[in-house]
């Protein structure tokens, strides 16, 4: 899964290996995106959610809009 950039930063990219896990389902919003997992041998379920504001101090101010 990824975001693209915007601004000065980079984006976001997630990886993870098939085999591992499998994606249930992923959501994003302004600043933050993530993903719901399920470990394939065991089958238990993790949430990841990773959190991106801009570098600058105005750009976090407003909350990474």
């Amino acid at each position: 899964m990824a975001r693209p950039f915007f601004g000065w930063s980079g984006g976001i990219l997630c990886l993870w290996k098939k085999w591992i896990v499998e994606v249930k389902y992923h959501f994003f919003g302004v600043g933050f995106m993530g993903f719901c997992v399920a470990c394939v041998k065991i089958r238990f379920v993790f949430h990841f959610v990773n959190v991106y504001l801009p570098c600058n101090l105005a750009g976090k101010r407003k909350g990474g809009l």
